[in-house]
């Protein structure tokens, strides 16, 4: 993976300098657009942008309470007992040793931020920095933004003072890391006075910084001296008083993992006055937000409404903080459990893990010593603190991830779930060879074989990637997901890594699924419903089907629904797309893409993974092949393993017409061995007269769709030697 960031265009004005203009208005165009988006939150949205940025938020923001009178103490638990595992000790140690040279860690790279108030504005990807000025006048998105807002933000959250705090707790240089703890934060609360520079423009940052302060101080409170705990404990109130007065702005907008966090942090932050009214009233109203968000925000199957692998465990860690924090409603421990269960159906614990669907920007509640882009030590501490593991367990758990190691304590939660709840008492042992879809996803795994298919997962962070399929062989990735590559600056490049083409899905007539607009919002939507993987025992191995049904293209004249057909055999993988096809209208025109990981390369019908040695064959339907490798960004072929990196890898794009599409990959170099040969996958009937649907036949599979006006009925068959094995399955959607 490339150390360096994606190159970025020039910055619309200097760094530290404040736009002598206003942003200029949107268009008429752009204007309805937005309407449209936010539906009946339009009015309520707007009244939020008045309260905030006229500066009625912060009149009302002076008259509210002053903060208690002694100092702050910690609501989190301190050091874990028993002492962790040497292992765990020693990563601790060289996070420190590095944290102590200078150097701090951003998106799971090391970075060397400059020193003094310049610090905590400072882009360190590009060198640019935000201006000192009011935060509530910044635009941290679009062309007016100096600098991805993201970078300062990352360092803002402060879970390398958590680090250092950790190491003085465990006499690890305990003099250095004390008086690094002294620099870090009286040089923050210096550079950055409330309501002033980046570090405030953001309701979300503001309460993940104070979970980490409330954090150090559980870990380090007694070595600070008194006057920087009454700093921090005079900025924690004001940040609680922040976050009520931009509580309105919050539910206008963000009725996602930004309402739990600023619920979260407010829950922090309260629990640590306890003998105010005040605080206790805030904590109040924090647990509210908090159960109010898990009965709208969580779907049946234990996730939530992020389309993203990433935010899943986001929230995780803000619910496990939550958990950890004095009296958690019984909801928080309920919801750990079940999201912690299905984020291991979904193949959490196993490498190469879960790609990285929707937005992956590495963010975190909890401090690690560990990488970023993993998500197993987070599943497992929501196992542990659900009280769905065995001590045995967890003890090998407490030495292999930190999360455990310095989080997991005692179990809070447990295995009781009311009538009709997701989880039961499961543990790490849930299945890992796929089972029902979750999340939007489905999961086969045939060793060394683990293929997914992506579904519609919620509403909050997504790609436009329905039906999108991963492939990973022997615990590295063939196809998958490309990444995130950055929210801000320059926006082609952003909207491309959202954007269908990026994707191993399909397109049609040149269309995108969902057509990206702006950072993070998209200009349509779409419904998709992915099947249980259907698997059958043919000669010995086990032949497993993925399908999914999707109406992203209903919405074109004539409108297109597609099907999407996965075969995993024991040397193959062959995708089928079955499109809707209205009598008399023309065929569908097509575009296939298959995003390789970088590593492999296309030479001629065969990918080759130099590293490892391999050469395998390919083969794909279609009037015309093309090979993208590299190139610019925006269009071209390039992976983004972690927020704001990219690495050149190369994309296959097939094209053609008509109701199917297909493709295949196979782990042997020999083409009679490979179902690229046409009578392995045929097209039995692409459009049988008389048959009311499309057949087709992949190997021992036959798959027969049909299209009717409000469904799509999918029906397989898997044979073998004996009688056929028959299922058959229905999937609602609708023509729009």
């Amino acid at each position: 993976m490339s150390t360096e960031p994606a190159a970025r265009r020039p910055l619309p004005y200097q760094p530290g300098v404040v736009p002598s203009s206003p942003a200029p208005l949107p268009g008429l165009r752009r204007l309805g657009r937005d309407l449209r988006a936010l539906g009946w939150r339009a009015p309520v949205r707007g009244a939020a942008e008045v309260w905030q940025r006229t500066g009625a938020a912060d009149a009302v923001l002076r008259r509210l309470p002053s903060p208690p009178p002694g100092p702050c103490r910690s609501a989190l638990p301190g050091l874990p007992a028993p002492r962790p595992h040497d292992a765990v000790l020693a990563r601790l140690a060289a996070d420190v040793a590095r944290i102590l040279g200078g150097e701090v860690r951003l998106f799971d790279r090391w970075w060397r931020v400059p020193s003094g108030p310049g610090r905590w504005c400072t882009d360190p990807s590009t060198g640019a920095c935000w201006p000192e000025a009011p935060s509530r006048t910044l635009h941290f998105e679009g062309p007016l933004a100096p600098a991805d807002p993201k970078w300062a933000w990352e360092l803002g959250r402060h879970r390398h003072v958590v680090l250092l705090a950790r190491g003085a707790a465990v006499g690890i240089d305990p003099t250095r890391c004390v008086e690094a703890l002294h620099a870090e934060l009286s040089g923050f609360l210096d550079a950055c006075p409330p309501e002033h520079g980046i570090q405030w423009a953001s309701s979300l940052e503001l309460a993940l910084r104070s979970v980490a302060w409330v954090e150090a101080l559980a870990l380090a409170g007694p070595m600070l001296d008194d006057d920087l705990c009454r700093r921090l404990g005079t900025t924690l109130w004001h940040t609680g008083r922040h976050l009520l007065v931009a509580a309105p702005r919050t539910l206008a907008m963000q009725l996602n993992n930004h309402l739990l966090g600023d619920a979260v942090g407010l829950a922090a932050i309260a629990t640590s006055f306890p003998g105010s009214a005040t605080a206790r009233r805030w904590r109040w109203l924090a647990d509210r937000a908090i159960v109010g968000f898990l009965g709208g925000g969580r779907l049946p199957d234990g996730t939530t409404i992020e389309d993203s692998v990433g935010y899943q465990r986001f929230v995780l860690e803000l619910l496990v903080t939550r958990l950890r924090l004095p009296d958690p409603p019984p909801a928080v421990g309920l919801a750990v459990g079940d999201l912690a269960v299905a984020l291991t159906r979904m193949g959490a614990g196993v490498d190469p893990g879960i790609p990285q669907y929707g937005d992956w920007d590495g963010g975190r509640v909890l401090a690690t010593s560990q990488p970023d882009t993993g998500l197993r030590g987070s599943v497992r501490l929501g196992l542990a603190l659900a009280g769905m593991t065995q001590q045995e367990e967890l003890a090998v758990w407490a030495v292999e991830d930190d999360e455990c190691a310095w989080y997991a304590g005692t179990p809070r939660g447990g295995t009781a779930r009311p009538e009709g709840g997701v989880a039961g008492p499961r543990g790490p042992s849930a299945r890992d060879d796929g089972g029902p879809a979750v999340a939007g996803l489905a999961r086969a795994a045939l060793d060394p074989w683990i293929v997914t298919l992506k579904g519609a997962g919620g509403s909050s962070h997504a790609h436009a990637d329905l039906a999108s399929v991963a492939i990973a062989h022997g615990g590295r990735w063939v196809v998958g997901d490309p990444g995130t590559g950055h929210y801000n600056n320059p926006l082609d490049e952003r909207q491309w890594f959202r954007s269908t083409a990026a994707h191993a899905t399909l397109s049609i007539d040149g269309e995108d699924q969902l057509v990206p607009d702006r950072q993070f919002r998209f200009r349509h939507r779409a419904g998709a419903v992915v099947g249980e993987p259907f698997a059958a025992p043919v000669g010995g191995p086990t032949t497993t089907v993925l399908w999914c049904v999707h109406d992203a293209y209903a919405r074109l004249d004539p409108p297109r629904r597609v099907v999407r057909l996965v075969v995993l055999e024991a040397a193959s993988v062959s995708v089928v797309d079955v499109i809707e096809h209205p009598a008399g209208a023309r065929p569908a025109g097509w575009t296939s893409a298959i995003a390789l990981a970088p590593g492999w390369t296309v030479d001629g019908d065969a990918l080759v993974d130099a590293a490892a040695g391999r050469r395998w064959s390919w083969a794909g339907g279609g009037a015309t092949r093309a090979v993208v490798r590299g190139g610019p960004i925006a269009g071209g072929a390039h992976w983004s393993a972690t927020y704001g990196a990219t690495t050149p890898s190369e994309r296959i794009e097939l094209a053609g017409r008509g109701p199917i599409a297909w493709w295949s990959v196979a782990s042997s170099a020999d083409p009679g061995a490979s179902p690229r040969l046409e009578p392995h996958l045929g097209i039995a009937s692409p459009e049988r007269p008389g048959s009311g649907g499309i057949e087709v036949a992949v190997g021992p599979v036959v798959g027969r769709v049909r299209f009717e006006p409000d469904e799509v009925a999918v029906e397989l068959a898997v044979g073998g030697d004996g009688a056929p094995v028959q299922v058959r399955r229905a999937a609602t959607g609708r023509r729009r």
